[in-house]
């Protein structure tokens, strides 16, 4: 095997796959406190830029999200270390499988990196090499059906295994298809309407608004306090799980409403400084703001590879979080929607203090409908 690497804790090798330890040819990036999900962060860039031919990642039911804390030591999480409530449910909690999934999750952005790049992913499980797509496949028929949660008017709330908002749709068989990535802007969240958001507010947010413009369907892997890092999930969850419609739609177009960089998800949902349990918290604060904004930019990269290699346009709508857009204006200023302001480089920055922002800091109705006109504008001059 050449132009090879191996990521992934090493202790989860089976006698029968020590020989990738030592084969040569074969870069051992995995350790003995690493993850997939730390082989993704750390390695990264030779991923993207195609050093390697092959990546054999090692899969772990134990071994979940990893961090770099601010004392600057590599930290795993198990479920029996720090931080094991945020990342692993006890088995008396839940319906079955939520930290399966959460483990599923935590390997898709590795997934949808190899897939783009054109790049051979296997993965090793329980003394088992799979191909990637077989892997995907099998976790996919293994977990089942997404579960419908609500509706509200026309849209479809949907989770999986857990409290998770992985999608909402509004479809009505419509020739083009609108698929939106984000927060809590991009179901419009508004709490002048409602102090709970619900799935009902999308018909007065932008991306239904835009959709409507468009005489497309609807497609939002987005929820309240959604990461850049769980949107792009959210995004390959979706497409795994609805593939076979894409090719119906005779125009699709992704737009992604990029986020704050100070949040990460684990099996309880999403997570920020904001978070009522401590826990979940601190484990956000602990990370260093270079870790957490690093992880923002490779969901981007990783996002724009994706999308390339479905052959979806997209664009990026800079609605808040000033230090990702930092990012998105250098590396990708054409796929941007934004004020043209000066000064101004957020819509979040060009509402303030105006009545486009509604009392909890989300855009009001009014805000919405500027987002949608300012959205349209850009896509139709495309």
């Amino acid at each position: 095997m050449t132009n090879t690497c191996v990521i992934g804790n090493i202790t989860e090798l089976t006698a029968k796959y020590e020989y990738l330890l030592s084969l040569a040819g074969v870069d051992v990036l995995g350790t003995d406190n690493a993850s997939i999900s730390s082989g993704y962060y750390l390695h990264y860039h030779s991923i993207a830029s195609k050093k390697y031919d092959t990546v054999v990642a090692i899969y772990s039911d134990v071994y979940a999200k990893y961090s770099v804390c601010d004392f600057g030591k590599p930290f795993i999480v198990t479920p029996t270390s720090k931080f094991n409530r945020v990342c692993f449910l006890p088995e008396n909690e839940g319906r079955g499988q939520e930290n399966a999934c959460n483990m599923f999750r935590l390997f898709l952005p590795l997934y949808m990196l190899c897939i783009s790049k054109d790049i051979d992913l296997k993965v090793i499980y329980k003394d088992k090499m799979f191909q990637a797509d077989r892997f995907v496949k099998d976790k996919i028929a293994e977990f089942g059906e997404i579960e419908h949660i609500d509706t509200r008017k026309t849209f479809s709330l949907y989770g999986y295994h857990n409290t998770h908002n992985e999608y909402v749709t509004d479809i009505r068989n419509k020739e083009n298809l609108l698929i939106v990535l984000g927060d809590s802007w991009a179901v419009g969240d508004n709490h002048d309407t409602s102090d709970y958001w619900h799935v009902g507010q999308m018909e007065q947010g932008f991306a239904y608004l835009v959709a409507q413009e468009l005489d497309a369907d609807l497609v939002a892997c987005a929820a309240p306090g959604n990461s850049n890092q769980l949107a792009i999930i959210n995004f390959a969850i979706w497409y795994l799980h609805n593939k076979h419609l894409v090719d119906q739609y005779r125009i699709v177009n992704v737009l992604f409403s990029t986020t704050s960089a100070d949040r990460d998800f684990a099996v309880h949902g999403n997570l920020g400084s904001w978070s009522e349990q401590r826990e979940s918290c601190t484990f956000v604060i602990e990370q260093t703001t270079e870790k957490l904004l690093t992880e923002s930019k490779q969901a981007i990269d990783t996002f724009v590879s994706f999308c390339k290699w479905l052959n979806m346009p997209f664009k990026f709508v800079l609605n808040h979080g000033t230090s990702v857009h930092h990012y998105l204006r250098d590396r990708y200023s054409d796929f941007l929607i934004g004020p043209k302001t000066e000064g101004k480089y957020t819509y979040s920055q060009l509402f303030k203090r105006t009545d486009l922002v509604a009392s909890c800091g989300h855009p009001s109705d009014k805000g919405n409908q500027f987002l949608a006109n300012e959205i349209c504008r850009e896509l139709k001059r495309n």
